[in-house]
């Protein structure tokens, strides 16, 4: 039980880590948010 909870923290810092990299990436690349077929609101 003690590596499903070790798992599931790594597995919420990975996530966690990717959703930083996208905000820190569409800083860098403007024109990522605004490719063909996104919707914009």
């Amino acid at each position: 039980m003690i590596d499903l909870g070790r798992l599931l923290v790594i597995i919420g810092l990975a996530i966690t880590f990717v959703g930083i990299v996208i905000l820190v990436a569409v800083r860098f690349f403007p024109w990522l948010g605004h490719l063909p077929g996104d919707f914009r609101l």
